[in-house]
């Protein structure tokens, strides 16, 4: 018979990404652990996800090392045997393994503690110890993001019945929970536009090192205006059991508004992002969101609750979650699903239904969004992308490509998706690839460059390189795709629209599911790596993502405005007949707003144009960029 396990942890609670001790008591209350029975305990898989995108060693190996785990039974006649299963004394660990409870995930750890000799009896009892510090350990780091109470499951095998495991029940497992540390840092949040003589309301979220709301934050703020005309309250207060509060302000004049917010007792403030006060609100306006990120139903990825850190933490207008379609049973996309639906709030928050694909080189991996709902699957475990273009439907779906030209860690080696995921452009079908992501947590795909402070090396997003070859977004353009440019985060721990780990930027006519669809079909997109900048392009008067005819002479308008003075914008000049890019211009601005005119003295044929810019100061040890969309002239044809 197997025994009847009661089971607790202590403490109950753990200060994100702070080093402690968790003892898991597991009490025989029925029955006999004998020889060669065994108990397998698992904490949940975000207490084991860690930085650049991996899951830290866990093991029962070198007692000095962190998140060591070690045991011990309340009988000195009994012995035991603990072992973690796979487990690495290393910082970073990328294997994908096999978890206790749920579908494999590289944060999916076990440790297994086995009877060696002797017997536990009803009343008796063996401790897991997470974070054993007798031996020199600095202890076990809590869950870097708090996630609600999150079961600690665990299982009997027992000799007698063949290995099987026996799982307690979710409702018998005791609960861990992590809360936020410390704050670090504001940040404040505000509508890129707002309409003159109307109130608005910009956000302002106390963070702590791990871009968590500081839920325990105690702080009042001064509020002052720091360029343009509005009214606002002098003091407010953050909300303590939300880390967050809203500054209400009104524009009374037209230009561009920035708000400070300063924290009255502390060393914190923030600067919002530039809004654009108008008499009327345009036709179009911008507004940002995230189209790439994982949570807990990735194979690589922890975290439930990603659609609250996107509309409540990153304020964003619009997300897509885009968990990854190997690994996704018809129960998790019906979750899903219905996710989308239930978050969407058209005119305030708009969700895509998304995917990831992650087809191996030559087809390199996909986002799939839908239009409105939809129920296409394909991945690399059932096809490529051109099968995947061959069920969908033009102008209801998207595939938008993402690290083309990544080079994955070798520790990466076991990966649903391979390691090679390089892109050769010449599959493509531009009714389907509208746009490109040029930047996103893992580093930039505009071209190869590995001296570049964007470069996959060079970002503390994973531990990848940029691999050689013809991979990259320019290289997309050069065989005559129309993709237009967005950035993501491809944060995989439910934290999108992380600030420093890119942004989609879309002028649409309104905040609805098939408003920014639509725009992003028809490429009216940019994108930054995270700051909110407001950018505008136009070729010959054509907006950024369209086409015109070339003729008899070519002028290039930009418009932009820096979350921080820019240090130097650039138009570049794709040459679809030489095959090759230039930078035909480049300014230095020096602040924090820009807007001119450059006629080109040697226009080509068949060519492209699109913007780049650069802000002085990083954000989060990143430089700060965007990448309009480009402006195709062809010789012969008129506007799209």
């Amino acid at each position: 018979m197997t025994p009847r396990i009661h089971a607790s942890v202590t403490p109950t609670v753990g200060t994100a990404g702070e080093y402690g001790t968790w003892i898991v008591r597991c009490i025989v209350e029925e029955g006999e652990l004998g020889s060669g029975d065994t108990l397998a305990v698992a904490l949940p898989n975000s207490w084991h996800a860690w930085l650049r995108n991996s899951a830290k060693g866990v093991h029962s190996l070198d007692p000095t090392r962190p998140n060591y785990v070690s045991a011990c039974a309340s009988r000195d006649d009994v012995e035991i045997r603990c072992t973690v299963p796979d487990g690495s004394t290393d910082e970073y660990e990328k294997r994908t393994r096999d978890a206790l409870a749920g579908p494999p995930n590289r944060c999916a750890y076990h440790t297994e503690v086995t009877v060696t000799q002797g017997t536990l009896r009803p009343g008796d009892w063996i401790d897991i110890t997470y974070g054993d510090t007798s031996g020199g350990s600095p202890g076990f780091t809590a869950a870097l993001h708090p996630n609600g109470p999150e079961p600690v499951r665990i299982a009997v095998l027992t000799e007698g019945n063949g290995g099987k495991r026996d799982l307690l029940p979710v409702d018998a497992s005791p609960l861990l929970m992590t809360k936020a540390a410390e704050p670090v840092e504001i940040a404040a949040y505000a509508p890129s536009h707002a309409r003159v003589g109307t109130e608005a309301a910009c956000h302002v979220v106390a963070l702590d090192a791990w871009q968590n709301p500081a839920t325990s934050a105690q702080l009042t703020f001064r509020v002052t205006i720091a360029e343009g005309h509005a009214t606002h309250p002098a003091i407010i207060a953050l909300n303590p059991e939300t880390g967050q509060c809203v500054v209400p302000f009104t524009p009374t004049a037209p230009g561009i508004l920035r708000l400070n917010v300063t924290a009255q007792s502390d060393n914190f403030s923030a600067q919002s992002n530039p809004i654009l006060s108008v008499a009327e609100l345009p036709d179009e306006r911008v507004f940002w969101g995230d189209l790439h990120s994982h949570a807990r139903r990735s194979f690589d990825a922890t975290g439930d609750l990603p659609f609250h850190y996107a509309r409540d933490v990153a304020y964003l207008n619009f997300y897509a979650l885009t968990d990854h379609v190997e690994g996704l049973s018809d129960e998790m996309w019906r979750d899903i699903r219905l996710a989308s639906q239930d978050w969407y709030n058209p005119g305030h928050f708009a969700t895509i239904l998304g995917y990831e694909a992650t087809f191996q080189a030559p087809w390199a991996h996909h986002n799939v969004y839908f239009r409105d709902d939809g129920d296409v699957r394909i991945g690399r475990h059932n096809g490529t992308v051109r099968d995947l273009w061959q069920q969908l439907c033009a102008g209801e779906a998207m595939t938008i490509p993402h690290h083309t030209g990544v080079r994955f860690s070798p520790k990466a080696s076991n990966l649903p998706g391979g390691t090679d995921p390089n892109i050769d452009w010449q599959y493509a079908d531009d009714a389907f690839r509208r746009v490109v992501e040029v930047y996103s947590g893992h580093g930039l795909c505009e071209y190869y460059d590995p001296e570049h402070p964007l470069a996959y090396q060079h970002c503390d997003f994973s531990l990848n390189d940029s691999a050689r070859g013809p991979h990259y977004a320019q290289d997309g353009w050069l065989t005559g795709q129309r993709m237009g440019t967005i950035c993501s985060s491809d944060n995989h721990q439910a934290q999108p629209g992380k600030r420093q780990t890119g942004l989609a930027a879309v002028w649409a006519p309104a905040l609805t599911r098939t408003g920014i669809f639509d725009s992003i079909h028809n490429r009216q997109t940019y994108g930054t790596t995270g700051s909110r900048i407001l950018l505008k392009a136009w070729v010959n008067d054509t907006f950024m993502g369209q086409e015109t005819a070339s003729g008899n002479g070519l002028s290039v308008r930009v418009w932009a405005v820096g979350t921080d003075d820019i240090a130097w914008v650039e138009i570049l000049r794709g040459d679809l007949d030489a095959q090759r890019f230039d930078v035909v211009y480049r300014g230095e601005p020096q602040a924090a707003d820009c807007a001119f005119t450059w006629d080109d003295p040697r226009p080509v044929a068949n060519a492209l144009y699109y913007v780049r810019l650069r802000q002085q100061a990083p954000v989060a040890g990143r430089v700060v960029q965007a990448w309009s969309s480009p402006v195709w002239v062809v010789q012969g044809h008129e506007n799209e």
